[in-house]
């Protein structure tokens, strides 16, 4: 009784440590290929960017088209399309 349960733990370390070295190798290899984006560092700074950026947009869009006097800016038509709506949201 007490083999098998030094055979079961035994198993269960060699399962954590592939899956740990699976891990490793799957961050190292979007690293070499240039896929920073979907690594768990580069996924969380993408997150954080784009919430950062999507914010700055709205407001833009808000302060931009309160019909203050001066000329509107260009891109405003264009954000105000709701392309930047789904960053947000």
């Amino acid at each position: 009784m007490n083999n098998l349960f030094t055979e079961q733990l035994d198993l269960e370390k060699q399962m954590q440590d592939r899956g740990l070295h699976r891990y490793r190798q799957n961050q190292l290899t979007n690293i070499r290929k240039g896929r920073l984006a979907v690594t768990d560092g580069g996924s969380y700074l993408v997150k954080r960017a784009v919430e950062a950026v999507a914010t700055a947009i709205g407001e833009f869009i808000q302060n931009a088209s309160t019909g203050k006097a001066g000329r509107k800016h260009s891109a405003l038509k264009y954000l105000q399309l709701g392309a930047c709506r789904t960053l947000v949201d």
